[in-house]
């Protein structure tokens, strides 16, 4: 209504003051109204509610595909963390007592007795799984074995998956979890789409098998790294998980003792909880199996000389940093299979406490794994030099811990750098560079412009005009996109919001330049914000909004249970044809049949010959934009595992590659249909000419454009415009990725899902801190490489990450 009164005011001030209103102008009206209730359409359909959730055939399959992708993930990283070799460590589990008692539920709700004790994960599990309450929390102290048992835990649980009353484990970071947006279902139900895609193919398994196995209990959340979130949203991580979820679900967490305290004060205990804490490592049983992951030989009597020494100083620096599982996974890096003596390590006056070893054994492990594998095969080190490995980790542990962060996630990565950071810094860059590509084309179309030819107006100014246009039309749209979803009228109200300030900038230009009716103007517009329009709305309706997406996009071509996914791919045929279509004619009646000199004038009939080009137009938009959905909404193949940093760089990468193609090739869609038939109806058009004016237009004037918009709607660009800019300063690696999957297989970082993760929060810590240059030991086997081990005589252990981000 709002339209069709514009349109039919602009007809009454047009026409003069002793002049009837024309028919013309009732046609406009009738026009304008048909054009918005087509657009409507979209709005009013959503198509059938799907009512229900899957099947049980799809369930079981959706269960099973999910089992077998676990048990992929985990077994691999198992193995990088070396936690079957030579047997995973044993660390007793029993309930808390005394007064850590209140942290867990009653024993008659929790089914845990109090003088219980499981010898390792494997006892657990096989008590869990006959349990009818398997709700589980594990607190400890900072490397007690809460993440080691975690895994454990999942595998030996996947071992009994045999059985039908047992679910799939799932392992998740607590660190995605943001209350204050999401609730707790919610979020467990996104993060399994993320980090296993292939449940996101709705017509294989369902609307919604993610949720419907969570609903159904099917699936045992192990929530890991609660303690390293800040202290106000750890509390409301865990009442979310106390009042969200439902009591009866599975579930097991791992914090630390008194931050789980804290939380469980403001909070409350978990409901049926049973909270079990660590018993120390055997010294005896930690040293034996050193001495077995070590070569046999010589190097064996110094490990017996250590174990002498553990035996009789029971409370020794190294006998207590062995009664830890990360204890003595630190010490077996810097002396199994090396050239480092244990007996080093007994030297009192170098390492006076715990804390002092502990900090010593942290800040030697990265040197001492790349320098081992760099013994091994010097090609297989990535960049030849393990210094420059150590001090790329070194600035991203730094840069992790100014971010108070403790995935490193490459889609996110851009947050870290303030130029990046910035959504105004990213669309003026996108936009210059856009603009830079087209400049030369630009000049020559505007001296060759029709108005500047026919009327001799200004080519300077005209020229100033659109390439402010330009610069400001791709920053307009990623800033106007940046809070919005990725439905059609968001779309719609994006690219027209977008195209207000190149509107006003035609505008100004025939007020000033241009001698005509007072029309001018207001024509002059009007058909700057249609043609922007019609350029750059089909390939949001493909691309999606330019928008960095919160996880990295993904999917595959597939023809399984295509019956299924042509419906709703029909759907968005329509939606998009109905928009795309109804700009395009609104457009084409306007450049055809609106007369800009003298008497502002419509012709029905010529509006009416414009159907069929809008309604090809719509139809080849609306085909790409249900290709692109089929493409999106089918997730990974089920074969491929589960998400990885890598595979999910690919996919996202892959499809931006897509973006920029079609991007350019829509943004000349209208135009060049427009032209094909016209010269199919009048054979009055050179198509030589046209193609060649199209190809120049694809390269370096509107192509380049559209294809800025479609690629921004990916993670791509933002990863890849921070990496470039970290590489050339030196603080990264060129190619990044490599470099990171190295340090996996060498076990400094550890791999959850499609991120990455320190070894564990202490090593981060430990690389974050400045380095300091620390004198030489006394007798001449200290390391006077710059690192902050503590050997400089401060013994306190005071992390160096922000509070509320201590280690587990």
């Amino acid at each position: 209504m709002v339209v069709a009164g514009v349109a039919w005011g602009g007809a009454l001030l047009l026409r003069k003051p002793d002049e009837p209103v024309s028919f013309e102008a009732y046609v406009a009206v009738v026009a304008a109204l048909v054009a918005v209730v087509t657009a409507g359409v979209p709005w009013t359909w959503r198509g059938p509610q799907v009512v229900g959730g899957t099947t049980g055939g799809q369930r079981a399959e959706a269960e099973q595909v999910l089992s077998d992708a676990v048990r992929e993930q985990w077994s691999r990283e198992a193995v990088f963390r070396q936690l079957f070799d030579p047997w995973p460590m044993t660390v007793g589990w029993t309930p808390v007592g005394g007064a850590e008692a209140e942290l867990a539920d009653h024993a008659e709700l929790t089914g845990m007795r109090p003088e219980v004790r499981f010898s390792g994960a494997q006892e657990l599990a096989e008590f869990w799984a006959g349990s009818a309450r398997r709700r589980t929390v594990l607190v400890g102290d900072a490397g007690s074995g809460k993440t080691s048992c975690a895994v454990l835990f999942t595998l030996a649980l996947l071992d009994m998956s045999h059985s039908p009353e047992v679910p799939v484990p799932v392992v998740l970071t607590a660190s995605t979890f943001r209350p204050e947006r999401e609730s707790a279902e919610r979020w467990l139900r996104r993060q399994l789409l993320a980090t296993y895609p292939v449940l996101g193919d709705r017509e294989r398994f369902g609307p919604d098998a993610a949720g419907d196995l969570l609903a159904r209990h099917r699936v045992a959340p192990v929530i890991d790294g609660l303690d390293e979130l800040e202290p106000e949203r750890r509390t409301r991580v865990l009442c979310s998980l106390v009042e969200g979820l439902d009591p009866r679900a599975p579930l097991m967490l791992t914090c630390r003792s008194r931050e789980y305290a804290e939380a469980v004060a403001e909070c409350g205990v978990l409901p049926r909880a049973a909270v079990l804490a660590p018993s120390p490592v055997a010294p005896a049983e930690a040293v034996r199996s050193l001495a077995l992951c070590d070569q046999p030989g010589p190097r064996q009597a110094a490990w017996r000389r250590v174990a002498e020494e553990v035996a009789a100083t029971p409370d020794g620096p190294l006998a207590s940093v062995l009664a830890t599982p990360l204890g003595v996974s630190l010490v077996r890096a810097h002396c199994v299979e090396g050239t480092v003596d244990p007996r080093e390590l007994l030297d009192r006056h170098r390492f006076a406490d715990r804390r002092t070893l502990q900090r010593h054994l942290l800040g030697t492990l990265v040197p001492a794994l790349y320098a081992r594998a760099a013994a091994r095969d010097p090609q297989n080190v990535y960049g030849g030099s393990p210094e420059r490995a150590e001090r790329w980790l070194r600035f991203l542990a730094g840069a992790m811990a100014r971010k108070g962060i403790r995935d490193l996630a490459w889609w996110q990565l851009h947050d870290t750098s303030r130029a990046t950071r910035s959504a105004w810094g990213v669309a003026a860059f996108v936009g210059a560079l856009a603009v830079a590509v087209t400049l030369p084309w630009l000049v020559d179309s505007v001296k060759s412009s029709p108005t500047v030819r026919l009327y001799g107006d200004p080519w300077v100014p005209l020229l100033v005009v659109r390439l402010l246009s330009l610069l400001l039309i791709v920053p307009s749209l990623l800033l106007l996109a940046r809070h919005r979803t990725g439905r059609v009228r968001d779309a719609v109200a994006v690219v027209t919001l977008a195209s207000i300030v190149p509107a006003a900038l035609a505008t100004a230009y025939t007020l000033v330049y241009v001698h005509d009716s007072p029309g001018g103007p207001l024509l002059s517009a009007l058909l700057t914000m249609a043609m922007i329009v019609t350029q750059f709305l089909p390939v949001l309706m493909v691309a999606g909004l330019p928008s960095r997406p919160r996880q990295p996009r993904r999917g595959h071509f597939s023809t399984r249970a295509w019956r299924a996914r042509l419906g709703s791919c029909a759907r968005r045929f329509a939606a998009v044809t109905a928009v795309v279509g109804a700009a395009s004619l609104t457009v084409e009646s306007m450049m055809f049949c609106l007369q800009s000199r003298g008497r502002l004038q419509f012709q029905p009939v010529c509006a009416a010959g414009n159907v069929d080009s809008a309604l090809v137009v719509g139809a080849i938009v609306g085909t790409m934009a249900a290709m692109a959905y089929w493409y999106e909404s089918t997730g990974v193949p089920a074969g491929r595992g589960p998400s990885t940093p890598r595979s999910s760089l690919r996919h996202d990468r892959r499809l931006a590659c897509a973006f920029i193609a079609a991007g350019a090739v829509l943004a000349l869609v209208d135009t060049t249909v427009t032209w094909v038939m016209a010269s199919v109806n009048s054979r009055a058009v050179p198509l030589g000419e046209f193609a060649l004016l199209l190809l120049q237009d694809l390269v370096g004037n509107v192509g380049p454009l559209g294809a800025a918009v479609a690629v921004m709607s990916t993670c791509w660009p933002y990863y890849t415009l921070t990496r470039l800019r970290y590489a050339l300063a030196g603080h990264l690696p060129w190619r990044l990725q490599a470099c990171l999957a190295e340090a996996h297989r060498l076990g400094v970082l550890r791999q959850v899902g499609a991120v990455y993760q320190f070894r564990h929060a202490l090593l981060q810590d430990e690389l974050a801190r400045p380095q300091v240059p620390t004198p030489r030991a006394h007798d001449g086997r200290g390391s006077s490489r710059a690192s902050a081990t503590g050997t400089g005589g401060h013994p306190d252990d005071e992390q160096a990450s922000s509070p509320g981000h201590a280690p587990s």
